[in-house]
């Protein structure tokens, strides 16, 4: 005879199966949480599409873009984030440099003054430093404040993939403004999500940064 199996939630932290009437699990206080069938999808695709190897390049990047627009937050598990950093770096450097130009474009029009060939060139320089230097620096912010338990790759990859909001740079008068808020809000939740730390605490890392800088410049000032 057949053995019935338990019905239950299981216990994300213990793995105890617990009844579906429980808030929290009796063996290790866990509070329960109903499955997300959109969580249970995004955590059973092993790798962003632009990071897997069997899908070629280009499909991939648009593959990729429209999974981040469809889901901006859920996209960034730490499973997801494990991969190397050379295609997620790709795509950051796609994805940016081609609203980049687009904004160039755009300023172009309205002003009809034609931007200098080193703006392009310059561009694209700009963007890959940004990524190794910034991730560096940020990882180094998160690892001070025991935010960034993932490891670097999940730092760098988190950061590449968040340059998405580079699409709002293009936008009249308001680009620039709205594509730098959102540089600096976006990585915060996409950070937390992927590290699996407290959103204060990559807050905190993202903003360690400036306030060491702003404390250094105050300290050279003050010694003159």
């Amino acid at each position: 005879m057949k053995r019935n199996e338990p019905s239950g939630i299981a216990c994300l932290s213990c793995g105890h199966v617990v009844d579906g009437s429980k808030t929290l699990c009796p063996v290790c206080g866990t509070r329960i949480q109903e499955p997300d069938p959109v969580e249970d999808t995004i955590r059973n695709i092993p790798v962003p599409a632009v990071a897997d190897p069997d899908i070629p390049i280009g499909k991939g990047l648009l593959m990729t873009f429209g999974a981040l627009v469809r889901h901006p937050f859920r996209f960034f598990s730490e499973k997801q984030m494990r991969t190397p950093i050379l295609r997620p770096l790709l795509f950051a450097v796609v994805v940016r440099y081609l609203f980049y130009l687009l904004a160039v474009g755009t300023d172009w029009l309205m002003t009809g003054i034609a931007p200098p060939m080193l703006a392009y060139a310059g561009g694209l320089m700009d963007v890959v430093a940004e990524m190794f230097i910034l991730g560096g620096i940020l990882h180094l912010a998160l690892w001070l404040l025991s935010a960034g338990p993932g490891g670097f790759t999940v730092t760098f990859n988190t950061l590449a993939y968040t340059r998405i909001v580079a699409v709002f740079s293009p936008l009249p008068v308001v680009g620039w403004f709205v594509y730098a808020l959102l540089a600096f809000l976006y990585p915060v939740a996409a950070l937390a999500r992927a590290h699996k730390v407290p959103a204060w605490r990559t807050l905190l890392a993202v903003m360690l940064p400036g306030l060491l800088l702003c404390l250094l410049v105050a300290m050279i000032q003050n010694a003159r």
